[in-house]
């Protein structure tokens, strides 16, 4: 995981722990829909209801919630 990746995932606590698609895309822009597929890919995000979440840290969601 690259430091942007750890900035990114920063973010997300930062936000409240679950910001909306747009705003996590606008606020990474030019890359934010790219850097959320590599976090999705690497198990370290999820997106449910319009919004990035982080996965807990015991590695367990729903598996309702997730979408890959």
């Amino acid at each position: 995981m690259t430091n942007l990746h750890a900035r990114a995932l920063e973010y997300i606590t930062n936000t409240g722990g679950s910001p909306k698609l747009e705003e996590f895309d606008d606020d990474h822009a030019p890359i934010g829909a790219a850097l959320r597929e590599e976090l999705k890919a690497a198990g370290k995000i999820y997106e449910f209801q319009g919004r990035v979440r982080l996965v807990p840290a015991d590695g367990k969601t729903l598996r309702s919630q997730l979408k890959r």
